[in-house]
């Protein structure tokens, strides 16, 4: 026989507000228990509603909080469901996990089978070395991660400098070297004779590959002089030299033999025979001509 009054039943955890009238226990919900059906039974938590739920946790742990829902793991178990050993503690089954050995010489005990080995990254009979592909002991050995211009995944274990292809430049090798350009890291070809900011004979050039040209200069390689300009050198801090023309023309071509007077100190005579006349001439300065190239 049920009653009504003085049953107290929840009203969450109960299927009604009646009781039984000799011994007072409510009618429970789904895993609930307790005379009210104000608690839920082991292995589940949050009693509301419907019921109450299933606890989530792993072989490490008996049960979970009955109220938020958090496990309660064994001895050397861990994380929110317990289902990983703890720092220290190896071999996770449904006993829990076993305490490791002591380590020496930088090891750390494994997980899994409790033997003393190097940390991930690490080699070394003392662990006292970055593994291949990683650099920075000190620092925990962080990545390599070289870029597409480096000539393989490793890097120097103290600086991280990759070993970087011709063209190729910076720490990853992720850049164009002073002379390449493009996503290649091309030759930019330059001409030094024309191109300003050459440094022991390497010229530099922007992404597109156009070289930086001196003043009188042009052309992708400034290999070529400016219209109204001739004659390029390395040496001249232009590049080519401006046409003298005397102004008779505005353009003017480097010529292979080049037009020079030459000057007497005296007076030169110089007798043509023609027949039977014969002529003196008196010549001060003559021109004649030289080979420039």
């Amino acid at each position: 026989m049920y009653v009504v009054a003085g049953c107290n039943c929840s009203s969450v955890g109960a299927e009604s507000s009646v009781c039984d009238i000799r011994t007072g226990q409510c009618r429970c919900r789904a895993h609930v228990t307790g005379r009210a059906c104000d608690t839920c039974e082991e292995g589940y938590w949050g009693l509301e509603q419907g019921g109450c739920r299933r606890c989530e946790c792993g072989a490490g742990a008996a049960a979970c909080d009955p109220v938020s829902g958090l496990c309660a793991c064994s001895v050397g178990v861990g994380g929110p469901r317990c289902d990983r050993c703890l720092s220290g503690y190896y071999g996770f089954g449904p006993s829990g996990c076993l305490p490791c050995p002591e380590c020496t010489e930088g090891r750390v005990c494994s997980p899994i089978t409790g033997r003393c080995v190097c940390p991930a990254r690490t080699r070394g009979p003392g662990c006292q070395h970055c593994a291949r592909g990683y650099w920075g002991r000190a620092a925990g050995c962080r990545p390599c991660a070289c870029g597409p211009g480096a000539a393989s995944d490793g890097c120097d274990a103290i600086t991280g400098q990759c070993r970087c292809r011709a063209g190729w430049a910076g720490r990853d090798c992720g850049r164009c070297a002073t002379g390449y350009f493009g996503p290649r890291c091309r030759p930019c070809g330059c001409s030094p004779a024309g191109t300003r900011a050459c440094e022991n004979g390497v010229c530099d050039c922007d992404q597109r590959g156009q070289c930086l040209c001196k003043e009188n200069v042009v052309g992708e390689k400034c290999d070529k002089c400016l219209d109204g300009t001739f004659g390029l050198a390395a040496s001249n801090p232009a590049g080519c030299t401006a046409c003298f023309c005397f102004g008779r023309s505005a353009k003017c071509t480097q010529a292979e033999v080049a037009r020079a007077a030459l000057h007497a100190a005296a007076p030169l005579h110089l007798k043509l025979l023609r027949g039977d006349l014969a002529t003196v001439l008196v010549i001060h300065s003559f021109f004649f001509f030289i080979q420039t190239a």
